[in-house]
């Protein structure tokens, strides 16, 4: 099929000016009439179907003319859209976005997007970070102060893709008698001082939801706000926790070790989200979809900082200074 942009651009003068007639149009086209008669009724043929029929002196649409002329109309508004958005990258440069993140849960996967963004020299624009809790994240998502959110729980209004999937593990200082253990059995956890992040927390609150489903009674050791204190906390003989991987610079040199959980281990669903009238502005889906691409192979795909899938279990030894 062979159908042009002229052709589009006749037709829709035609339809569009429904008490013009065949000559005035050509007129305002600046064409003859029998040059548009003609290209109208080639776009008939191509088509294979009637987009007009006369009425007297006028030329009225048939019901398949009214549904060409809607997509026609939708074809001229993204060419539109796409010119607006190259005049305005040269007036402004690259498009600036904010991403709003939960932070502790998303740090490592937007470490290794943001590294994977630089090896590749992918044109994404300029990325700028917003860490709040989930609730501030959606009014932020909401008002536009960020494009896209990385979040665990859905909401009304916006639109969700699955990121990825975050599962937890026993974090535990060197030393510690489960240390050399391979895996941690729930029961194995009863009685320990647990370092627990704040109330409210979607990494708290899976490990919570862990404990309670296999009846594990901990103590408190300690309570902190930011996920790179609690594990601090861990190293110093405060109590053990329950983490994402470290997949983030900050986590090196803690006197650490992460274990797998037996049972259904704790885990977390993060999901990329924005609004769902933002999904027509090119820019903004072209950074949707790489970092959907991104979380498609997150966490195991190579980066230096996460363990492979054969070997869950990673030690953070103390550097020396």
């Amino acid at each position: 099929m062979s159908i042009t942009l002229q052709q589009m651009k006749y037709f829709r003068a035609l339809a569009r000016n429904r008490e013009w007639s065949l000559t005035r149009t050509a007129k305002a086209l600046y064409i003859s009439q029998p040059a548009l008669s003609y290209a109208i009724a080639s776009l008939e043929r191509e088509l294979g179907v009637e987009l007009f029929e006369r009425r007297g002196q006028r030329l009225v649409l048939t019901r398949n003319g009214e549904t060409f002329l809607s997509s026609v109309d939708n074809v001229f508004a993204r060419l539109t859209d796409a010119v607006e958005e190259v005049r305005s990258q040269q007036k402004t440069g690259p498009r600036r976005f904010t991403v709003g993140c939960v932070p502790g849960l998303t740090e490592g996967f937007l470490h290794g997007f943001l590294r994977t963004c630089l090896q590749r020299q992918t044109d994404m624009g300029d990325v700028t970070l917003c860490y709040r809790n989930e609730s501030e994240l959606m009014e932020l998502l909401n008002n536009g102060t960020v494009d896209l959110a990385l979040c665990t729980l859905p909401r009304n209004g916006m639109e969700y893709k699955l990121l990825f999937v975050a599962e937890l593990y026993l974090c535990v200082p060197l030393g510690h008698p489960l240390a050399e253990l391979s895996r941690v059995d729930p029961e194995q956890l009863n009685g320990l001082k647990l370092v627990r992040l704040s109330p409210g927390d979607s990494i708290q609150a899976a490990a919570d939801e862990y404990l309670a489903e296999h009846a594990v009674h901990c103590q408190i050791g300690a309570i902190q706000e930011r996920l790179e204190d609690a594990v601090a906390w861990v190293a110093g003989g405060f109590g053990v926790g329950i983490y994402p991987l470290p997949a983030v610079p900050y986590c090196r040199g803690k006197g650490v070790r992460y274990l797998p959980l037996s049972g259904r281990a704790p885990a977390r669903s993060v999901f990329l989200a924005r609004k769902r009238s933002a999904s027509s502005e090119a820019a903004l889906e072209r950074l949707w979809e790489f970092m959907l691409r991104c979380g498609e192979k997150w966490p195991w795909n190579g980066a230096a900082d996460s363990p492979s899938p054969k070997s869950p279990c990673i030690s953070l030894k103390r550097t020396s200074a």
